[in-house]
Order: C-alpha cells, then sequence, then structure tokens
C-alpha cells in the first residue's frame, strides 16, 4: 500500500465543505487521514484522498443502492475490517442537498 499524502489544511477545508449542513464540522488528521466531526461527533473520514461517511442501518441500503464502497482496512491482529463507513454517491459531493 502506498504511503499516505499529508493532508493540507486546503484538502481538509476542501472535504468539510460539503458536510457543512450537518452541523459545526471540524478535520482531525488520524491515522494517516482525516477524521470529520460535526458537533463533536465523528461523522465521516478520508483516506487516501476518498472521503467515506459513516452510515447505520436505516441508511446502508441506500448507500448500497448508490454503489457505495466501504472503507476496508488491514489490522495485524484482526485481519481485514470492513468498516461503517462507505464513499457517498458522486453526485452528492457536487451537491452537498
Amino acid at each position: 500500500m502506498p504511503a499516505a499524502m499529508p493532508r493540507t489544511a486546503a484538502d481538509i477545508a476542501w472535504f468539510l465543505e460539503p458536510l457543512a449542513p450537518t452541523g459545526e464540522m471540524t478535520g482531525r488528521r488520524m491515522f494517516g487521514g482525516t477524521g470529520f466531526h460535526a458537533d463533536g461527533l465523528m461523522i465521516a473520514l478520508e483516506a487516501g484522498g476518498t472521503l467515506y461517511l459513516k452510515v447505520d442501518g436505516d441508511s446502508r441500503a441506500r448507500f448500497d443502492a448508490a454503489g457505495a464502497v466501504p472503507f476496508v482496512f488491514e489490522s495485524k491482529r484482526r485481519g481485514t475490517i470492513t468498516t461503517h463507513y462507505l464513499t457517498p454517491p458522486d453526485e452528492a459531493l457536487d451537491s452537498p442537498a
């Protein structure tokens, strides 16, 4: 796996823009990526330049129907981990609404 590129303030701001309607947003660097928090609650992450949104049982089916891809990583102790963070539809990044 290639090394992650360090995120600049401009990179983080680009990801924060479509998330702004969800609340007061902050971005914090973590594990080579960025965690995005709305009103203190982590709702999204960026890894390798890709945005992933946290889904739940109610929203998962809509993301799956839109062709969303989960964030997956390898753990030395637990093997392959598939998370509840999925890519948003392309059109969602063009229009936050």
